[in-house]
């Protein structure tokens, strides 16, 4: 290991800035002051230099790869010197446990750490990393619970002094660490439990002196191992020496000294080790200590050839007779080897640098020798190489270091690696001679390339492209005589030749693209220079010239068209060149029902349109596809096709083309519109009706007066009118039936459920259904879904007799948009829970516009219960005449339920608590408070009408009142505002008081009069009917003026306004139908 980290450094020093190398110095002249900051901006495999000097911090690697060292590891002066201090605030050094082997920490003290909690070690907490530390100083650290000096750390452990350290639990010294710990020194440390110096380390522990450690109950020297134990000295230390090996009772400890040793184990020994000086802390054996050559060679660590402080691991003692095992030279027992004989350790043993050809000579390296066995080593050097001297070249050492400069010359030396070996020696050495290996790589000339392609780009008969510029430095010594040549006559490169010992050369590249087609060319440059280094080196030019090229402004089209009617409108198809010369099109269909209008045509780059339109001549209802080809043979991208699919939806009529709505529906296709005649339906077929997921119109032929579906179902045999489930039924639309007869557990007459969206219903009958919730309709898990136009009536239910709606999740990553109730009139339903009129719950978004809520009965709220209901609106609604046996005789909201409720009328509701006849706003079941607000709305008793239980709230907004509203009756119902503008003696307080214009609101082609005005100006509150469609002059009467309009329309397609009024489902045409409806309310006002 000391070799390799040698070798390291020195190539660092050589190149001190080189790539994959930090600098850290506290007096600022590195790249960082701090170490953290340095191991933060580092990648894997970086090496960080650390200088001398005191680093206050906390340091963590973070999982990554690197080697963090002092400027000489193996100097343990400078180990001394640099200094990791945790100023007591946490561990010094942690690890999270991810490095691998190939992280290192090398040559660092490492002090006055503190470990907060039951994971830390204070000085370093490995978490289990496979990290090597080495030649380290752990002392005076503190944990609160285990693992003063090291907790958790598995990789190799080599050459440290823990000395100092203090645990308040286990493992003063070092604990929980299960790789191979080799050559350590750990003495003085503490734990208040178990192993004053080690603690569980069930690794291998080689060579290591554990002497004069304290544990309060056992195991001063190691505690709890299941490893190896083998070539160690443990002496000295308090309440036992070793404790808790497994197998019991003396695990797997050979070859080692320990005090009042009783167990057994190969070559274990109880003598006194003899140590040098304990008292001094040197624990270096003396010349008579048992413990020399008396180890086991074989355990000794493959890597490991030096002892703790890197002087040979095994060196025989001529003087002491072997009793280890394994052939001579054997290893000693402990961290320090005997030197018996002067002993010439010399680092680093491997040098590594490199020079500029004809340029400055490298830095002066630096090689340190040093006696490392008794007496003197009078040392020389010889090398046998003229480029290199070294300085002193003799010298003596009785233990100091001596340092020695290498100086090169490179004078004369041409590119290339040059090696020389130098032998330092004195014959009484007993390793004599040691070598060390100088390598110097002189860098001749090199090419380097601003980039190894270029890309032009080039429209056919168009202009060249712009110039490019390559550029050609020499990156390395001398200098550099490059050439250039092309093997192609469109590329042109200036100049063609030239010198450069640093600086860069530009070299233009142009191209002449007269005469080439279009396609791909491609021509290789080569840069050369007989004497370079990298000589040759290539470079690609490629030219894309691009010819006509088609573009298309879609590849697909949609039309729809209905059997027996006119034909689809046109659709326009672009046309454009984007690419060079000229585009010659021609667009050809490949049926005779599509048209392209012009069928030819050319762009230089403008845009031509095709006019594509259709003739369903012929056909019948069906989906028909047809491609056309858009092409020129000298196009690029030729040919290209578009294709057009044409949707012919056709009428469906029941009972003229199928006995059963089912069947028709089951024949038809998306976009098909199913017609029912007039009648009553019954039985299977007519009833449980499923859309199938099919976006069809469903409609009857002449309006929910003159079709009824009757389900027929009873408790016994449950049955209902329609049923939706589990699709999109975006496009799908029920229309003008009377359903009725429903009775089943969910969804009386209208069951949906899962649907992402939800159908509309619209101008429908929904009533006499029943069902335990949504006696008339049942949403849920739906996504939107519309009512509109409806009138629900005399349904029962348990809750929701009218209209059920519950849980309108969004699915991920969409919005899920609210119900809409509109235009709709819900009364005379019960039931005997929630929600007479309707029932909002759990989750669900409603938005109840325009209905008019009244006479339904519930036990919490008589006209709506909003219950766990987010974010819903009531607007210009009226609701009137409800009632409730509990709570909430017009509207009751709780568990939560954000209501607002504006424009709108709640009169003459009634409940069993006086204080809630309108409005009741409660915990309820769940518990949670209701919230609601109230704003330009008609509510009886004022605030006294609304009850309001503690932590709920009301939200009283601006133009409220209680007066009354001055009902009076007209052609739609009872529900008109009184007006002296149609007749009545007084004005209604309702008329004009909304929060904006009807305009803004929708609201200007409706009515709060009996005469059939239109609201205008300021919205009035309530409900507005839907003025008399007879009324063509719109001045509320049915006179003369409204038949002249029809007169002018007469079998003819309508005008403006249109007079096209029957039958229900308009039919496009003016003719006897719509004249009847102008009879029936003839001179009405």
């Amino acid at each position: 290991m000391k070799g390799m980290l040698g070798l390291i450094l020195l190539a660092l020093l050589a190149v001190p800035c080189a790539a994959g190398t930090i600098l850290v110095d506290w007096d600022g002249s590195g790249d960082y002051t701090s170490i953290q900051a340095a191991i933060d901006n580092a990648s894997n495999l970086d090496i960080i230099i650390v200088a001398e000097g005191t680093y206050t911090e906390n340091i963590g690697f973070g999982g990554k790869d690197i080697i963090l060292t002092s400027t000489d590891p193996y100097d343990f002066n400078v180990v001394a010197a640099t200094i990791i201090d945790g100023n007591g605030a946490d561990t010094v050094v942690t690890f999270n446990g991810t490095e691998t082997s190939d992280c290192e920490l090398l040559g660092f003290t490492i002090t006055n750490g503190y470990g907060p909690n039951n994971q830390s070690g204070a000085g370093i907490t490995g978490s289990n990393t496979n990290a090597t530390i080495a030649n380290c100083i752990i002392k005076d650290n503190i944990a609160t619970k285990h693992g003063g000096g090291v907790r958790g750390a598995n990789g190799l452990i080599d050459a440290c002094i823990i000395t100092g350290n203090y645990a308040y639990d286990d493992g003063g010294g070092i604990t929980d660490c299960h790789g191979t710990i080799s050559n350590c020194l750990v003495y003085d440390n503490t734990a208040i439990d178990k192993g004053g110096g080690m603690n569980n380390c069930n690794g291998e522990i080689v060579n290591c002196t554990v002497v004069y450690n304290t544990a309060g109950v056992a195991g001063g020297g190691l505690n709890d191992s299941t490893g190896t134990v083998t070539n160690c000295i443990f002496w000295g230390n308090s309440l036992g020496q070793v404790s808790g090996l497994w197998p019991w009772p003396n695990g797997y400890m050979t070859y080692s000294c320990i005090q009042d040793w009783d167990w057994d184990g190969t070559g274990n020994i109880t003598t006194n080790p003899d140590f040098i000086n304990p008292g001094g802390d040197n624990y270096r054996l003396s010349a008579d200590s048992p413990c020399i050559d008396a180890g086991d060679n074989t355990t000794v660590p493959v890597g490991i050839a030096t002892d703790l402080e890197g002087s040979p691991r095994i060196v025989d003692d001529p003087n002491t007779t072997d009793t280890g095992n394994g052939t001579a030279p054997i290893v000693d027992m402990g961290a320090y080897e005997f030197q018996a004989l002067p002993t010439i350790v010399v680092w680093p043993e491997v040098i590594e640098l490199s020079a500029l050809e004809a340029g400055s000579d490298p830095n002066d390296q630096i090689i340190k020798i040093r006696n490392a066995g008794p007496a003197t080593i009078n040392w020389q050097i010889s090398e046998e190489c003229s480029w290199l001297a070294a300085n002193p070249e003799s010298g003596s050492s009785t233990g100091e270091i001596d340092e020695v400069s290498l100086g090169m010359d490179i004078s004369g030396l041409g590119w290339g690696i040059y090696d020389c070996d130098l032998t330092i020696s004195d014959p009484c050495a007993v390793n004599n001679p040691r070598i060390v290996e100088v390598s110097l790589d002189v860098i001749g000339p090199i090419i380097e390339l601003s980039a190894s392609e270029f890309n032009f780009i080039a429209f056919e008969d168009g202009r060249d492209p712009n110039n490019q510029i390559l550029t050609i430095r020499n990156a390395g010594g001398a200098a550099l005589n490059w050439q250039i040549s092309e093997t192609c006559d469109w590329l042109t490169v200036n100049p063609t030749s030239g010198v450069s010992t640093g600086e860069p050369n530009q070299v233009a590249l142009s191209v002449d693209i007269s005469g080439l087609g279009w396609g791909t060319h491609i021509c290789e440059l080569t840069i050369s220079d007989p004497y370079a280094m990298n000589t040759p080196q290539t470079v690609e030019v490629t030219l894309q010239v691009i010819g006509p090229i088609i573009e298309l402004s879609s590849l697909e089209f949609s039309f729809t068209a209905f059997e027996d009617t006119q034909n689809p409108d046109n659709q326009i198809l672009t046309v454009r060149n984007i690419g060079g010369s000229v585009l010659n099109w021609q667009a050809v269909p490949s049926c005779n029902w599509l048209r392209a209008d012009p069928n030819v045509g050319s762009s230089a780059g403008e845009t031509d349109q095709i006019s594509l339109s259709i003739d369903i001549t012929g056909l019948e209802w069906g989906i028909y596809d047809c491609n056309m080809t858009i092409s020129d043979p000298y196009a690029m991208n030729n040919p290209k096709t578009v294709n057009v699919q044409l949707l012919m939806n056709g009428y469906v009529h029941v009972t003229a083309d199928f006995p059963t709505i089912q069947a028709g529906i089951d024949a038809s296709k998306d976009g098909d519109i199913i017609v029912v005649a007039d009648g009553i339906y019954t039985e299977n077929g007519n009833r449980d009706i499923d859309f199938n997921g099919k976006s069809i119109i469903v409609r009857s032929e002449n309006g929910p007066d003159n079709c009824t579906i009757n389900s027929g179902g009873t408790p016994l045999q449950p049955h209902r009118g329609f049923y939706f489930y589990d699709k999109d039924y975006s496009n799908a639309l029920l229309e003008g039936f009377t359903i009725t007869g429903g009775d089943i557990d969910d969804g009386g007459g209208i069951y949906c459920n899962d649907c992402y969206p939800a159908p509309t219903i619209q101008n429908c009958i929904i009533r006499n259904n029943s069902a335990e919730r949504g006696g008339g309709v049942y949403y849920s898990g739906c996504d939107g879904g519309i009512i509109e136009d409806c009138t629900v009536s005399d349904n029962t239910a348990d809750n929701g007799a009218g209209i059920y709606c519950a849980s309108s999740w969004p699915l991920e990553g969409e919005i899920s948009w609210p119900m809409e109730i509109t235009d709709c009139i819900i009364i005379r339903n019960t039931v005997s829970s929630y929600g007479g009129g309707i029932c909002s719950y759990n989750g669900n978004d409603v938005e109840i516009v325009n209905c008019l809520i009244g006479a339904n009965g519930a036990e919490y709220g008589g006209g709506i219960s909003f219950a766990w209901s987010d974010a819903s609106n009531v607007k210009n609604c009226t609701i009137t005449e409800n009632n409730a046996s509990e709570y909430g005789g017009g509207v009751d909201c709780s568990d939560g339920g954000d209501v607002q409720i504006i424009n709108s009328i709640l009169e003459d509701d009634t409940a069993a608590y006086v204080l809630g006849w309108e409005i009741s706003i409660r915990l309820g079941a769940k518990g949670l408070p209701g919230q609601l607000a109230v704003s330009y709305s008609d509510v009886k008793y004022w605030v006294e009408g609304i009850y309001i239980e503690d932590g709920c709230t009301l939200d009283w907004g601006s133009g409220n009142t209680d007066a009354d509203p001055i009902f009076v009756s007209g052609l739609g119902g009872g529900y008109y505002l009184s007006q002296t503008a149609a007749g009545q003696e007084a004005t209604s307080p309702c008329v004009n008081a909304g929060s904006d214009t009807a305009a803004n609101l929708g609201f200007d082609r409706l009515t709060t009069r009996n005469d059939g005005a239109w609201d205008t100006g300021v919205v009035d509150m309530g409900f507005h009917y839907q003025r008399d469609i007879a009324d063509l002059y719109y001045d509320g009467y049915i006179n003369l003026d409204d038949l002249l309009i029809m007169a002018l329309q007469w079998l003819d397609i309508p005008g403006e306004p249109s007079a096209d009024i029957a039958p229900e489902v308009p039919d496009n045409f003016i003719d006897y139908q719509d004249f009847a409806v102008i009879y029936q309310y003839w001179l009405w006002q």
